[in-house]
Order: structure tokens, then C-alpha cells, then sequence
């Protein structure tokens, strides 16, 4: 099951890159799979944590519902990634946001006391807790002052891995699919300042129906630009 999923282990860590094999079967060792279809809600925001997940394969979208009733863009999640491991490590408490599958997705799933139970190993639990801290850490800079194409190069991180485990490593470009309220969201940035960065990008640039054209080269240039585990 480990693997390292990009060239990038310091910027955008999974599960993959801080647990060593032994530990990651360990800690999943007993989880069920389930399989989740392209739009399919995963977690509802607000309601009692009940499950941990892990990501094996497929891209999920984190939205946090607001007052109004919109939802904003937070994060993508990708094969590696935990879900919901947060409500339970701090809780129980509610649900702090809502989880869809982007794409085709399959995921491994645990209850809340065996997973706790299965933390108990202190190695192991340490290495999951730095997992947690740089994930919050590229959470900050994608959605900090940042430049906005670096800041964007770490957003659709998960997305591009994901096309690069479809397509194969050696490939010099993939297509993700995302929109560019997606992109305005996840960044913090108001629709014109999108439109105007999706017009200057150097990384790829956008085909119809939101399916965007990365160059693998000036990507893994500019998203090492992140630099926050180096």
C-alpha cells in the first residue's frame, strides 16, 4: 500500500510519505473499503462524527457551508489523505465541513474507538499528527498572501497526483477538472482576480467545461515554490 505519490514528499504530505509501511497497515489493518461515486456526499457538515476514512484511490472536495447557505471550496483530499479524523481526535464533536468525491473515489473506513485504539503506538501516532500539521500548514499558504499561481499550485496538488497515478508518472502533462469558482474559492479570490490569473497562468492552461491542462514541468517548478517542509 505505501507508495510515494509524487515527487514532492516535503510539500503536500499524505499518509504515504510519514508512515513507514509497517505502520500504515497497522493503523488500517481491520478498516472496511467502500467505493463512492463522482458527486457522492461522504461527510455532511453539522452532524455527529461517526467514521474515519482513509483516501486508497480518488480525489474528494472539503466545503464548509456558510450562513448563507453557499459552500467554499477548503481543500481537495487525494490518495494518502485521512477524512474526518478530526471530529473524532477532538471530540466527539460535529462535523466541521463537508466531504464530496470529486471523482470516482474508494476509501478504507474505521469507527471512532478502534481507530483511537489503533493510535495508541506512540511512533505512530506522532508521524499521524505531523501528517495533520503540515496538512494544515499547506492549508494556510494555499489560502494565504501569497502568489496566487504558487498559492494555486498547491491547491490542485491532490488533483494533479491523482491524474498523474491515472496517466502515469512519466507523463509531461495531465487535465484535472476543476472550475474556476473552485479556484476562486480554495484561494480566496474574488472571480476577476481569477479570471485574470486563469489568463496569465504558466502552468497549463483551461480547455472547456472547467478541464484545465497542467505542464508537469512548471508545475513541480512552481509548487516547490511553497517551500514549507524544506
Amino acid at each position: 500500500m505505501h507508495q510515494m505519490v509524487d515527487g514532492h514528499a516535503g510539500v503536500g504530505r499524505t499518509l504515504y510519505d510519514v508512515l513507514s509501511p509497517n505502520q500504515l497497515s497497522e493503523l488500517t489493518r481491520g478498516w472496511r473499503r467502500m467505493e463512492c461515486t463522482r458527486g457522492e456526499s461522504l461527510i455532511e457538515q453539522g452532524v455527529p462524527s461517526s467514521y474515519v476514512y482513509f483516501v486508497e484511490e480518488g480525489v474528494f472536495r472539503v466545503d464548509r457551508l456558510v450562513e448563507d447557505g453557499r459552500s467554499w471550496l477548503q481543500a481537495f483530499r487525494s490518495a494518502g489523505d485521512s477524512l474526518g479524523e478530526t471530529a473524532v481526535l477532538y471530540g466527539p464533536a460535529p462535523r466541521t465541513a463537508r466531504v464530496r468525491a470529486h471523482t470516482e473515489c474508494r476509501v478504507l473506513v474505521c469507527q471512532p474507538s478502534f481507530f483511537n485504539q489503533q493510535l495508541t503506538r506512540t511512533d505512530t501516532n506522532e508521524n499521524f499528527l505531523r501528517y495533520l500539521v503540515s496538512r494544515s500548514r499547506e492549508t494556510e499558504a494555499v489560502q494565504g498572501p501569497g502568489d496566487p499561481e504558487v498559492r494555486m499550485a498547491g491547491l490542485v496538488r491532490p488533483l494533479v497526483r491523482h491524474a498523474q497515478r491515472l496517466r502515469g508518472f512519466h507523463a509531461k502533462e495531465v487535465v484535472i477538472s476543476v472550475s474556476r469558482n473552485h479556484l476562486s474559492q480554495g484561494l480566496r479570490l474574488g472571480r476577476d482576480r481569477t479570471d485574470r490569473l486563469v489568463e496569465t497562468l504558466s502552468i497549463g492552461g483551461y480547455r472547456q467545461n472547467g478541464r484545465l491542462t497542467i505542464n508537469l514541468a512548471r508545475w513541480e517548478e512552481i509548487v516547490s515554490r511553497l517551500g514549507l517542509w524544506h
